[in-house]
């Protein structure tokens, strides 16, 4: 039987939390304080920690916990933490490089807050079990008005995210659907970075660019992924897979994106579990087990992409082991 995104370890929202807690507790944050409520600057900190060997508590101001309802939009336009300006600073320095964006995060003015509600409305409406499960990792939302990406997050600051105010169509339902796959799309990074600070190693062991993503040839784009980011893709992918299929049944449509999505979390899967032990610790591997025991029915498939999922590692030359 396949497993759902919102059970177990890996997607269950108080065993994802109870599991990462310790990297928390380090930095000084209370216990008491819900495990839900860190502000990204915190989890950037805890980053910084595991990835670095740091031991020493974070400041004062970091250990306060986000306020606001777990299950209302509304805290993700608050700017009301004693660490809200240090994080605009932040992603503001990493908008220029990491991300490679021309314009600076700014809030949500209420008319775009008011588009991103609608889209949280969706997805409540349309996978709540999923929604309920993977929201509350977000906890601050930033507009980038750029055309050229709808949203991005940084994996060494969780629960901030950014989406694009930029709509050719705004206020239509397929400006809300983009929007809640935006959303969607950001939360699941969120809780993925929650995941893997309960990992001894939070981020995945480098690899060269070798992956060659059939849906990336024709972007004018990296045409080659890693192993880091083809293990966050694959999750993601599982979960708008979820959405398309649950969002499809009442929008014919939408049939396609679903059988996208599951495709591409598929194929990314199938080649990173032939890696060998080498190349990826057990923790890992369980995790890209999991993502892929979730991924939604595939249906039919053209021949040229039953080829692409059956392809070997040794036809990816790029791929170097040991």
């Amino acid at each position: 039987m396949r497993d759902v995104l919102w059970t177990g370890i890996y997607g269950a929202m108080d065993e994802i939390c109870r599991r990462s807690r310790a990297a928390y507790a380090t930095a000084g944050f209370s216990q008491r304080a819900s495990a839900l409520a860190v502000h990204p600057l915190l989890d950037n900190f805890v980053w910084e920690a595991l990835t670095s060997g740091w031991t020493e508590p974070a400041a004062d101001h970091l250990r306060v916990p986000v306020a606001g309802d777990l299950d209302s939009p509304a805290r993700w336009f608050r700017r009301d933490h004693p660490a809200d300006s240090a994080l605009a600073a932040h992603l503001r320095a990493a908008a220029c490089s990491d991300l490679e964006l021309a314009d600076e995060p700014c809030t949500p003015d209420e008319t775009f807050a008011r588009r991103l509600t609608g889209a949280c409305r969706l997805l409540a409406a349309t996978v709540p079990e999923l929604w309920q499960h993977t929201a509350p990792f977000v906890t601050r939302v930033f507009d980038i008005p750029s055309d050229g990406m709808s949203s991005a997050s940084l994996d060494h600051t969780g629960g901030a995210i950014f989406v694009s105010s930029v709509s050719g169509d705004a206020g239509s339902e397929a400006d809300r659907i983009h929007l809640a796959a935006c959303l969607l799309h950001e939360a699941a990074h969120s809780k993925s970075y929650r995941i893997f600070r309960a990992f001894e190693q939070v981020r995945a062991p480098e690899s060269p660019d070798f992956i060659d993503v059939p849906w990336w040839r024709s972007t004018g784009q990296t045409w080659a992924w890693d192993v880091d980011r083809s293990i966050v893709a694959a999750h993601v992918y599982s979960h708008l897979a979820t959405f398309y299929d649950r969002l499809s049944a009442t929008r014919p449509g939408l049939r396609r994106r679903r059988q996208q999505a599951a495709f591409r979390a598929r194929f990314l899967t199938n080649v990173l579990l032939q890696l060998p032990p080498s190349a990826l610790n057990p923790q890992w591997r369980d995790f890209i087990e999991w993502t892929a025991s979730t991924i939604v029915p595939l249906g039919k498939l053209t021949d040229a992409g039953e080829k692409e999922l059956s392809r070997p590692l040794s036809s990816f030359p790029l791929y170097r082991s040991g």
